[in-house]
């Protein structure tokens, strides 16, 4: 019991300090960190007189140093996350250029808590590739991070071949240079990116003096899951007021939470959704090119049940004494339905499917777009109205318990979204996306030997799937982006 305390004083004072978060379930990785700091302090490094050292109200830049290179873990590549990727050059790129050309030629770019580096020189690449006459634009990228020795890797510029696993090779043979058995990036690329120590638990920031004012777009991925939910939301605040009007936050698929980002208004794409910053929920001007409305990740659950069940009339696709509101002539109203959701029409499909179900009751697939389209405007109370219909007529729908989690998840509600994936991995052993959901929701919980289980399940089943297999209960997201979402927690 005086051990826990212990360990529960060195973990509050760490948050106080460095920002980091370390649960009971990390105790014994924040003892090690903090006795090796104490080892290369050449202090006492019993976790006792670490814990008095800790008291202390003043430490030296030094000390907090190595602290926060024993406490942090550093991993990444070069081009991770191509989806995200994707949008950054084909739409917010192009959006700031027709906005500014002419005119301010300047874009500012932050990467917060840049690791060694490999994600500002991507983003420095990126803009080399598609921006024309880049000589003529004011290009600046800050690259921050809490680790100087993290700091010290990236300014070098020197990475081994795994920061190249996801890498075109003809960029890497443009920007890099090999030195034995390493890569060193050009002086061109390198030249772009500023790196500077900063503290996000810290209030230095936003600020003229540190570059942290006027920011175009801010990458911070794969951070903010070591903070408290408190000093999330504190940095969201942050980052809100660093960003020019319409800039953008782009965090990890992990770090979505709504309520942390209150600010900001949720931008929904095929395969990810970024945070914008906007004028009392709407845009201020209208962009070059059209975005999609905000949504639930719903938006991109893809109807495919394991089994048909028999509706309790005549087929839909086989009923034709009338056409429901909306359905063209010669396609089947289930095919309407799929190309309303698809086009991310929800309130149109939701009046499509209502009609439809006037004529043929109970029909599986109908049912799931509507509880899908309902949560996607909003209306979750009716979305879950509609599973649990659905689960009375077929209670083996595994699709449906999916469905009806991610709504609990929106409502807060994560007691009840495990009750639902429980239910419904009972039913399908391996059902892929709601191994992955659960194992979210277990870590928002704190519950890490859950989260273990059912990651260990997720890798198991992307093991037997090619990287192109699109799954069948998402639409358009494929096993190689799931892996690449696991490979970052």
């Amino acid at each position: 019991m005086k051990r826990d305390l212990i360990m529960l004083e060195i973990s509050s004072r760490i948050e106080e300090l460095l920002g980091l978060h370390f649960p009971k379930n990390r105790w014994a990785d924040l003892e090690r960190g903090i006795i090796a700091s104490g080892k290369e302090l050449n202090l006492d490094a019993s976790i006792e007189a670490m814990a008095i050292w800790l008291e202390n109200d003043v430490f030296t830049p030094e000390q907090l140093d190595v602290l926060a290179n024993n406490l942090t873990v550093g991993e990444t590549y070069f081009f991770r996350d191509k989806p995200v990727l994707d949008i950054f050059k084909s739409k917010i790129i192009p959006e700031l250029l027709a906005e500014r050309f002419g005119k301010n030629q300047s874009l500012s770019f932050w990467s917060a808590g840049c690791c060694t580096g490999e994600e500002p020189y991507t983003i420095a690449m990126l803009l080399c590739e598609i921006v024309p006459e880049l000589q003529n634009w004011h290009i600046s990228i800050l690259a921050t991070d809490i680790n100087p020795r993290f700091l010290e890797k990236a300014k070098a510029g020197i990475y081994g071949n795994w920061s190249f696993r996801e890498t075109p090779e003809n960029l890497k043979s443009k920007y890099f240079q090999r030195i034995g058995n390493q890569w060193q990036i050009s002086d061109e690329i390198r030249s772009m990116v500023v790196f500077k120590q900063l503290n996000l638990v810290e209030d230095t920031y936003p600020s003229v003096h540190n570059f942290t004012l006027n920011i175009d777009v801010v990458f911070c991925r794969n951070v903010l899951m070591y903070f408290t939910n408190d000093l999330i939301s504190l940095v969201g605040h942050r980052f809100f007021d660093a960003l020019n009007p319409q800039g953008w936050l782009i965090t990890s698929a992990v770090e979505l939470n709504d309520e942390l980002f209150p600010r900001f208004t949720k931008m929904s794409f095929d395969n990810s959704i970024l945070y914008r910053k906007t004028h009392q929920g709407k845009l201020l001007s209208k962009p070059e090119i059209p975005l999609e409305k905000p949504v639930s990740p719903l938006r991109r659950l893809h109807v495919q049940p394991k089994k048909e069940v028999k509706p309790v009339r005549d087929s839909l696709n086989n009923h034709v004494h009338h056409r429901p509101i909306g359905q063209a002539p010669d396609i089947s109203p289930i095919e309407m339905a799929t190309r309303l959701f698809r086009k991310g029409s929800y309130s149109e499909c939701v009046i499509f499917c209502q009609s439809a179900m006037l004529q043929v009751r109970n029909h599986p697939l109908l049912m799931l777009y509507l509880a899908k389209s309902y949560a996607n405007i909003g209306k979750h109370d009716e979305a879950l109205i509609t599973c649990d219909q659905l689960l009375k007529l077929d209670a083996l729908n595994s699709e449906a318990y999916f469905i009806k989690a991610n709504i609990l998840i929106e409502k807060q509600q994560l007691d009840l979204a495990v009750l639902a994936l429980q239910r419904g991995l009972y039913i399908d052993h391996d059902h892929l996306m709601s191994h992955f959901l659960m194992s979210n929701v277990m870590r928002r919980m704190s519950n890490m030997s859950g989260y273990a289980v059912h990651l260990k399940n997720v890798k198991r089943i992307l093991s037997g799937l090619d990287d192109n297999h699109v799954l069948d209960e998402v639409d358009g997201l494929t096993a190689g982006r799931v892996r690449e979402m696991v490979n970052s927690l």
